[in-house]
């Protein structure tokens, strides 16, 4: 195995001009381009939506060939529901592709093949500003904290190409699940203006049952529940509300906000807080408030209460997707507070960093131990403009995203391209023709999707207002403006991610299988009755988690998060 490289080597290279000679080559219309061809191989992550037989067809794989004279060789495709059999297998051979596009997102898996065995290549003396400007820019200038741990390594080691996004521009957040509420219904009982506290959400959802402004019967539920995931109940909402920054129930990570200002690490469920969120759910649960079968119903079970209307509220990404044109009578419910916490914030998704621009731990490209030093360098220079706002024709990220606009970029014959109509609505032809089944059947089947930002310029090369793109004329369009108005502008914080030293991760991974087993079961009791919620059974029940480790859990996960709040990473 090659011995992974130590901070003060990774250090030595970065501050060095130049790492290695640069391929030949010069720059031509903006953009590098190589004086003879550059192969780079690559496994690539299939989605299940890409409609591509061969990941070779990507348009974007084309363009790189045509305008940088850069060729990616995907010499597999891995399904996406195969992605976590296949890692192993790929690092046990004896021959590995230069990078690996779209794998794997997890720190574990980083320090494991990264730092300990030393088969992934670090990118760190890949960002320069001569080679790579705008990541310098962004890794340098505006997000330096990605240099500190858990972004990289403990090794001081980043592997990895990330997304980026900028929530205050033009993107849109599907990655979490929001209240979505009938307003007809809400403003029938008195709540034109909606809830912004947990009590008048309690109060709203104890009038709806009184009252049953949609004359359901008795099939009314108030608000839908479905306990396997948190994308489908409101539990999230309810924890942040308390204070609680955390992206479910049953996460053993999270943190709290001081009267200071500053942060600390808290284990939520072993937190005077947590005790708060089970006797309001306790509360829903017992006036059958949200369904009682809530531990016990399907997806399915969910979903057709929610298409059939039988609910006054329920989350999901859109709510379209259960109630079909009737979304326009569906908004968005702005994030909760509560008498112990004023802030209305939304936790994002695991492994983004908040603030501007937005970091994702995703992987959209890991270089091995085994890429030579040119095909390093091309990647880096090929990853760079998805970053950029400099280019020939200005602001050219959109086409790792959606790639080619029509009029405006290449199409190589290989697709119709996309287009602003007289609205200024995007509109992609073959969704339209029925070519692919959905935008993002589209876009997994042209492009890498390497970045999250959506398009910057229209056909005639005049920019947009932040919205326009939104029809909301169309189901999807208003889904996706009720979460530009309400859900985006207080995605402020990132759900907490904690990476160890192989060591400690192993304990940790093997403390929480156990404490989960004991505290979901018990979670349940408290929220059914079964379990009196008093002070001294939540007393108990703290004592009962120190016998299962809670207490060693809590050091390690401390340590780790201290990391983080002392490089400025939280906060």
């Amino acid at each position: 195995m090659k011995k992974a490289l130590s901070f003060a080597l990774v250090l030595a290279m970065l501050l060095s001009v130049s790492a290695f000679a640069a391929g030949e080559g010069s720059v031509v219309d903006g953009y590098w381009k190589y004086d003879e061809p550059v192969t780079i191989s690559v496994i690539y992550n299939v989605p299940s939506s890409c409609a591509l037989n061969d990941m070779n067809d990507l348009w974007i794989f084309e363009w790189a060939r045509r305008t940088m004279n850069i060729n990616f060789n995907v010499i597999e495709g891995v399904p996406s529901d195969g992605v976590s059999a296949k890692i192993p297998l790929i690092f046990a051979a004896n021959d590995l592709p230069d990078a690996l596009m779209r794998m794997f997102e997890d720190s574990d898996r980083m320090i494991k093949y990264g730092d300990y065995e030393g088969m992934l290549r670090p990118i760190n003396d890949l960002i320069t500003e001569e080679l790579t400007p705008h990541l310098y820019k962004i890794f340098k200038e505006d997000r330096p904290e990605v240099w500190t741990f858990p972004w990289s390594t403990p090794e001081g080691n980043l592997y990895y190409f990330p997304a980026i996004q900028n929530n205050t521009e033009n993107n849109i957040t599907l990655t979490h699940q929001g209240i979505w509420y009938n307003r007809e219904w809400f403003e029938a009982v008195g709540y034109a203006e909606p809830p912004t506290t947990l009590d008048e959400f309690l109060d709203c959802l104890r009038k709806i049952k009184a009252e049953d402004p949609g004359n359901v019967g008795e099939d009314l539920i108030p608000c839908a529940w479905y306990d396997e995931s948190e994308k489908y109940n409101p539990d999230q909402v309810i924890l942040n509300a308390l204070g609680l920054y955390i992206g479910g129930a049953y996460n053993l990570d999270g943190y709290v906000k001081n009267a200071d200002g500053s942060y600390s690490f808290t284990c939520p469920i072993y937190n005077d807080l947590y005790f708060e969120y089970l006797k309001y759910v306790n509360t829903l649960y017992s006036e059958e408030l949200i369904d009682t079968n809530l531990f016990t119903n399907d997806l399915t079970q969910f979903g057709a209460m929610c298409s059939a209307q039988q609910v006054a509220c329920f989350c999901e990404n859109e709510a379209y997707l259960y109630v079909g044109d009737d979304q326009f009578k569906w908004d968005l419910l702005e994030p909760l507070t509560s008498e112990f916490n004023t802030e209305k914030f939304n936790v994002g998704g695991s492994g983004s960093l908040g603030s501007e621009p937005t970091l994702r731990r995703s992987a959209m490209m890991i270089l091995t131990a085994d890429c030579p030093d040119l095909q390093a360098e091309a990647a880096a220079r090929f990853m760079d403009t998805a970053y950029g706002y400099e280019g020939p024709d200005n602001e050219k990220r959109y086409i790792f995203w959606y790639g080619p606009q029509a009029g405006v970029d290449d199409t190589y014959g290989m697709t119709e391209g996309w287009y602003f109509d007289e609205n200024n609505n995007r509109i992609v032809p073959e969704v339209k023709n029925g070519k692919y089944a959905s935008d993002e059947s589209y876009r997994f089947s042209v492009t890498t999707n390497v970045n999250n930002e959506y398009m910057d310029r229209r056909t005639d090369g005049s920019e947009y207002e932040p919205g326009q793109m939104y029809d909301v004329a169309t189901t999807q369009g208003y889904a996706h403006w009720q979460q530009r108005l309400h859900f985006d502008p207080f995605l402020k914080y990132s759900q907490l991610t904690l990476a160890y030293d192989e060591d400690t991760a192993l304990d940790q991974s093997s403390m929480k299988s156990t404490i989960e087993a004991f505290y979901k079961n018990e979670c349940a009791k408290f929220i059914t009755g079964q379990r009196p919620l008093t002070q001294e059974e939540w007393a108990a029940y703290k004592q009962e988690l120190e016998s299962y480790g809670i207490l060693d859990y809590i050091e390690n996960a401390e340590n780790a998060f201290n990391t983080l709040y002392n490089n400025g990473i939280v906060g």
